[in-house]
């Protein structure tokens, strides 16, 4: 990915070094494990996921 990020320029480089600093904290933080998520038959969705974090975070779930 930092190839892409070092060939790129402006608006298109500052997207990429901040998708690419979403998913290595996300890596870090153990969010990225989808066979637990498939095994707990969670939705696997980037608005999916996100709503069922919230929700079990507030205590809906």
């Amino acid at each position: 990915m930092d190839e892409f990020i070092f060939e790129a320029t402006g608006e298109p480089c500052k997207t990429m070094v901040i998708q690419r600093n979403y998913l290595l904290r996300a890596y870090r933080e153990r969010r990225l494990n989808y066979a637990k998520a498939i095994e707990q038959k969670l939705p696997i969705g980037h608005r999916a996921g996100e709503a069922v974090t919230k929700c079990k975070l507030n205590g809906l779930v």
